[in-house]
């Protein structure tokens, strides 16, 4: 199972900090923005959609540390 969770990031440096966090993840994190899906744990995937307004993050439910981690780009909905 996944979860999805709706973030905004901004700044060059949490980027890299998400995409390292992503990268300590068992399984899938995907990165969704639009018509367009990446892979979250790409540095150039992430960067190559505007994260800044905001997009969704699907990662497996058994993430417990990576969900905290994302607490400080969740949008409100």
């Amino acid at each position: 199972m996944t979860k999805n969770v709706t973030i905004s990031i901004n700044g060059l440096s949490d980027v890299y900090d998400f995409v390292r966090e992503a990268t300590k993840v068992d399984g899938d994190v995907l990165l969704k923005r639009g018509q367009y899906v990446v892979d979250a744990k790409s540095f150039l995937g992430v960067l190559s959609i505007d994260v800044s307004q905001s997009a969704t993050v699907s990662y497996p439910d058994d993430a417990v540390d990576f969900e905290d981690y994302l607490l400080k780009f969740k949008k409100a909905n």
